[in-house]
């Protein structure tokens, strides 16, 4: 399963990196991470996360770039097969 993940700061609760990695063995979840409008530790914590799970991360430093992610499934989306 995939879930995308979007956040515009740093988390405030236990590090959702280990999270990530304890959750990934057992629900084969991976998460496409993107930062919005975000630097710095915050957009580390979204990359950690997406590496642990097999995801991706991307950034959008706006609400325009935001919209044609989701815009464009193939952006988000890797299709295999």
């Amino acid at each position: 399963m995939t879930v995308v993940l979007v956040s515009d700061g740093l988390s405030s609760c236990d590090d959702p990196c280990f999270v990530a990695q304890e959750l990934d063995p057992v629900t084969d979840w991976n998460f496409i991470a993107i930062g919005f409008d975000l630097l710095g530790d915050g957009a580390e914590e979204l990359r950690c996360i997406a590496d642990v799970t097999g995801g991706r991360y991307l950034s959008a430093a706006d609400g325009a770039e935001l919209e044609a992610l989701f815009g464009d499934p193939n952006q988000l989306f890797r299709v295999t097969g």
